[in-house]
Parts: C-alpha cells; structure tokens; sequence
C-alpha cells in the first residue's frame, strides 16, 4: 500500500515540474512538499506515544494517549487520501486547483495540529 502512495506522490512531483502548470498548481504542490515529509514525524511520534502508553496506570492518562495516536493516524491517512484523490492531469483546471488548495491546506493544519499535540503530551504539557 504505502509503495503505491510512494508512486503516487513521485508521479505529481514529476508532474509539478512540466511547463504550462497553473500557478495554483504550484500552490497546491508547495503545501504538499512542505507536509509530506513530517509523515516520517507522525510515525515516529505514534510509536513513542505507544511505548511510554505501555508504563500508564491512569486511565485517563491512557485515554488522552490514544486519543493523540488517533489524531496522528487520521492525519497521516489523511494525507495519503488526499494523495491518492488529487489528480495532476488537471493541473490547469483552476476551480479545481482552488478547491484542492483548501483541501491539502486542511490537511496540512491536522498534521500539524496533531503533531503539536503529539509533543505537548510527550513533553508533559498536555492541557
């Protein structure tokens, strides 16, 4: 599965650097390039979330673990959803690109988001 989400995200970069791309396309692909790589973050966030989860005793504690893997998990499938949706033959389609913008834009806050929250916990500042 991830060596087609792997595939998919080399054949839009090749794509993004063909003449004649809508400006907005440009746009969209920035956002994706500056998000992509802090998948690698997540994952690594999600297993010391899991091995310090291990050592809990307080459910609730336990609770509000799971709850940021579960945030990790939506955001890193988020992105591979908005991978394996987006389709680079529209490249010049503006409604399109705008739309996609706001789309990979939302993705981008979850993973960010989740990865904040991911660290705050790890670091004991969870609110």
């Amino acid at each position: 599965m991830r060596f087609h989400l792997i595939t998919a995200l080399v054949l839009i970069t090749l794509s993004c650097q063909e003449k004649g791309n809508h400006p907005l396309f440009d746009e969209v692909m920035a956002i994706h390039d500056e998000v992509m790589p802090k998948v690698s973050d997540m994952s690594k966030l999600s297993r010391e979330l899991k091995k310090e989860k291990q050592n809990l005793q307080d459910s609730s504690m336990i609770a509000r673990y799971d709850q940021r893997i579960r945030e990790l998990n939506e955001a890193e499938e988020a992105m591979f959803d908005w991978m394996r949706d987006f389709d680079a033959k529209r490249k010049t389609d503006e409604a399109y690109l705008k739309k996609e913008k706001k789309n990979i834009k939302e993705v981008s806050e979850l993973m960010l988001s989740s990865i904040s929250n991911a660290q705050k916990l790890l670091e004991n500042n969870d609110e």
